[in-house]
């Protein structure tokens, strides 16, 4: 079982210390949230809320939201192991180029750690700030998935009528994986993508999304490799995780913040530390002696 640590509310002064705790812990990769901007006064409720009659998330404004490709960049170079996976980079609130450019260097710098997971987003509000348009974000983020694969070749490619060619090319292909579990962003990930990061979920609702997901892909002709990162309940132990590894999970994706320490933000550096090699003790290090 590959372990990606959940890395939202992670301060970004403590990223890189986290990142080199989370290796020696054992930790496959960790995943790096993405808000370019939060609006103060927003209408649109957030769709995993923990309380979906308020739709209010379960952070404030005074939750970081570091750049996940610099972030991406520190972590990489603070580290030798450990897997880098945007989670979730909102693909269509951003140019195409400037994405293909940003993830192409990212990964010619840390060959084969680095995974692009990409969504559509959810806040009108910002999408409005930053001068995209909310409503076509579904069709504009395959279009962008498209755009980047032809990039990323380093090849002559045409972009809105021109001629282009984008370098550095990544030394080997750039995973992408969705965010999200809704019907289309299932759709999206099982025709355009190499995996998917959902939200938390129960193992039924993850059976339920493994099935649909392995449907559309065999309707559609796509084989090979596809990751499901489970958010899953049952992810605080060793039973919890082999019931998800049943079902054909082979990557989870955990919080031990939020299961030891039972609080969101304003968690010192040691008290992560701590949170993680109580995980890797208690979880970890069990299965990789099963």
């Amino acid at each position: 079982m590959r372990f990606f640590l959940y890395g939202t509310y992670i301060p970004a002064n403590q990223l890189v210390a986290v990142a080199r705790a989370a290796e020696a812990c054992g930790f496959h990769g960790i995943t790096i949230p993405d808000h370019v901007v939060y609006p103060h006064d927003t209408a649109t409720a957030y769709p995993y809320a923990p309380d979906p009659e308020t739709g209010r998330t379960p952070w404030d404004e005074t939750c970081d939201w570091p750049d996940p490709m610099v972030s991406a960049g520190a972590m990489l170079a603070a580290t030798e192991r450990l897997t880098i996976l945007t989670g979730i980079f909102v693909l269509p609130m951003r140019d195409p180029l400037l994405v293909a450019k940003a993830a192409s260097t990212v990964a010619a710098l840390s060959p084969g750690r680095f995974i692009l997971g990409a969504g559509a987003g959810w806040l009108r509000e910002e999408f409005e700030i930053l001068g995209f348009d909310f409503d076509t974000r579904g069709p504009r983020s395959d279009e962008a998935i498209g755009a980047l694969r032809a990039l990323w070749t380093g090849e002559r490619v045409s972009h809105r009528g021109r001629d282009v060619t984008m370098r550095p090319a990544p030394p080997m292909p750039i995973p992408i994986y969705v965010g999200g579990d809704a019907r289309p962003a299932l759709r999206r990930a099982a025709l355009l993508a190499d995996g998917i990061l959902p939200p938390l979920n129960s193992q039924r609702r993850t059976a339920e999304h493994l099935e649909t997901i392995a449907g559309l892909r065999a309707e559609h002709g796509r084989t090979g490799p596809f990751d499901y990162v489970a958010a899953a309940a049952g992810v605080g132990t060793p039973d919890g995780i082999a019931e998800i590894g049943a079902l054909g999970v082979e990557s989870v994706h955990v919080d031990p913040f939020a299961l030891y320490v039972r609080r969101y933000g304003g968690l010192t550096l040691d008290e992560r530390r701590a949170a993680l090699e109580r995980y890797a003790g208690e979880v970890i290090a069990p299965l990789a002696g099963a």
